[in-house]
């Protein structure tokens, strides 16, 4: 009997370990273990397919990856202006405070520079030319002369370009993918979202993830927090949808 109950406590404690393990995996892909964010707001969009979202200090900002238009819209969703680029794909969408300008991320990787009125086009670079096929860009931030970008296709890496050299620093691999990225203001920190798991990640370079919310948006492509505020546009339902952090 000795040895009976030793062999089950053996195995209860195999079974046990095991359940962590895939707990673990289960919450590292967004699994029903991750606490919901609450969503306080929800906007319509007159805006087809918005995709990234960026905020200047005033108002937010976002791009179309049907038209090619870029918006500035109010925290209520209401079109304020747009300008035009003639884009196909749009992705990302991030403000430069140091330039007063607006970066734009495609599909394929090219990087462009716009005023906030659509004038001049300050910069344009691909960041993969010839690999274009092999990469879904999909979120963009700019702080700290840093560009960051994000691919959907695996591997999943955060690429870091510097702006002034336009030097690729070291690939950080990701365990997820993700639709769009925003720079938390804490250094090597941001918040991500995933549009295959309805997640937002604030994740950090050398820690990975710090926490993790579960998000009713159905198509997140683009996100900013602004104080416990969370704002997610919706590709696919043409939303902007407001949620509070705990």
């Amino acid at each position: 009997m000795k040895k009976a109950r030793g062999f089950t406590s053996i195995l209860l404690l195999l079974l046990a370990m095991t359940a962590i393990l895939f707990t673990g995996c289960e919450d590292d892909d967004g699994g029903s273990d991750v606490v919901q964010l609450e969503r306080i707001e929800s906007y319509p969009l007159s805006i087809a397919e918005p995709s990234g979202l960026t905020w200047d200090g005033e108002k937010l900002w976002t791009v179309s990856d049907e038209d090619g238009l870029v918006y500035r819209i109010d925290f209520d969703g209401t079109i304020l202006h747009s300008f035009d680029t003639s884009a196909i794909d749009l992705e990302g969408i991030s403000y430069d405070l140091e330039a007063n300008r607006i970066w734009l991320l495609d599909e394929e990787g090219f990087v462009m520079q716009y005023g906030l009125n659509g004038e001049g086009f300050y910069y344009g670079k691909n960041l993969v030319p010839g690999q274009n096929d092999e990469h879904s860009f999909e979120g963009l931030c700019y702080h700290d002369s840093l560009i960051v970008v994000t691919s959907k296709i695996e591997p999943y890496e955060l690429l870091k370009i510097e702006f002034d050299s336009f030097d690729f620093l070291d690939p950080i691999p990701l365990s997820f993918p993700t639709s769009g990225i925003c720079y938390s203001g804490i250094e090597k920190t941001y918040y991500m979202i995933s549009d295959e798991n309805q997640t937002l990640c604030l994740w950090h370079e050398e820690q990975g993830t710090m926490e993790k919310w579960g998000i009713q948006t159905q198509d997140p492509e683009g996100v900013v927090v602004i104080n416990d505020r969370v704002y997610v546009v919706d590709d696919s339902e043409n939303r902007l949808d407001v949620y509070i952090l705990p």
